[in-house]
């Protein structure tokens, strides 16, 4: 959760949500040589620096108790803006499998791999995402912090353990709740930051961003989805569907080509990368539909 202390700008970074590139944007603004506070790199997480600062993650990944617990009440007042993106949850455990599966396993030592969250870790299969999901709940049931606080929940990192939201815990503050599914509305406020900070906005930094995602769907396998998986996706994060007014029903993403299949692993949807293409099959095993939502009471 970087603080960019220059700018009081709090990044509550949800992990698989786009927050890296934010992170680098924001960290740019912040200032030559001001480093953010609540930010661990990777060669620091492998050596345990979190851990020895009483953390179960690393820094960026900190719930907002974690981060208050570390701070106190004197970081409220500091706080100008809160930032934060949302993500469809089945398109999140999308990602966090494709990322974890050829990025991650590969670099994972022994070392790095206890940090990871050691057995609870290793339990993780990956040889289908349905099998990732059930698997990584299990996981993610015995140890919150495992994989640095991937399946956690969007609410958990906004919300006190008392239930208070972000936008209660800093009333002073102007709390931007973006959705990564309209990423633009990301690139207007950080070229806002940019611009306050002297620093000159290109077109070509949201490019970059956008030929990297089309570049990497190109080279993905279609993942099959089915009931099951889906209803389970449902509950592991009832909270985020109801909270965020995500639907449950949906099942395909401009980002990764699925497949829909049955019980029996007949495929009953042909093969989309984007959600008008086709419908959810509706059934009565299907996820209770969602009726919407506010996105944390927050404005923009």
């Amino acid at each position: 959760m970087p603080f960019y202390q220059a700018r009081g700008i709090l990044l509550v970074h949800i992990p698989k949500t786009g927050g890296s590139w934010v992170d680098r944007m924001l960290t740019t603004a912040n200032g030559k040589g001001v480093k953010p506070l609540f930010k661990t790199s990777w060669t620091d997480f492998c050596a345990g620096q979190h851990e020895a600062r009483g953390f179960a993650t690393s820094e960026q990944h900190l719930t907002l108790s974690d981060v208050l617990r570390r701070c106190g009440p004197a970081l409220i007042p500091e706080v100008r803006e809160v930032w934060f993106v949302t993500r469809h949850p089945t398109a999140r455990l999308l990602s966090e499998y494709v990322y974890l599966k050829r990025h991650v396993l590969s670099r994972l030592e022994d070392d790095s791999a206890a940090r990871f969250g050691g057995a609870d870790f290793a339990s993780i299969r990956f040889d289908t995402f349905r099998n990732f999901c059930f698997t990584a709940h299990f996981a993610a049931q015995r140890n919150p912090a495992v994989a640095d606080g991937h399946f956690r929940p969007q609410c958990a990192y906004l919300r006190l353990q008392n239930g208070a939201r972000i936008e209660q815990v800093f009333p002073s503050a102007v709390v931007r709740a973006f959705r990564f599914e309209a990423f633009p509305d990301v690139y207007r406020h950080v070229a806002r930051v940019w611009r306050r900070a002297g620093l000159e906005w290109s077109p070509r930094q949201e490019q970059v961003a956008v030929t990297r995602l089309s570049t990497a769907t190109k080279k993905r396998e279609i993942i099959n989805l089915d009931r099951a998986t889906l209803a389970l996706i449902h509950h592991w994060f009832r909270d985020d569907f109801s909270f965020f007014g995500y639907d449950p029903h949906q099942h395909t993403f401009p980002d990764y080509p699925t497949r829909f299949v049955d019980d029996d692993d007949v495929v009953v949807a042909r093969t989309v990368t984007h959600k008008s293409e086709a419908p959810f099959i509706a059934t009565r095993h299907s996820p209770t539909p969602c009726t919407g939502g506010p996105i944390c009471g927050t404005h923009t």
